[in-house]
């Protein structure tokens, strides 16, 4: 799961609907006060 203060979203990856691909994509984009959890 990523939550976004910088962008105002909440990104939840389900399984097999290519979140690994969407997390990736996404955390670059993570401003200072942006975390992910639950990754491996």
């Amino acid at each position: 799961m990523i939550v976004s203060h910088k962008h105002q979203f909440i990104f939840v990856h389900i399984h097999k609907t290519a979140g690994e691909a969407f997390t990736e994509a996404l955390a670059p984009y993570l401003g200072p006060e942006d975390f992910e959890i639950g990754l491996d």
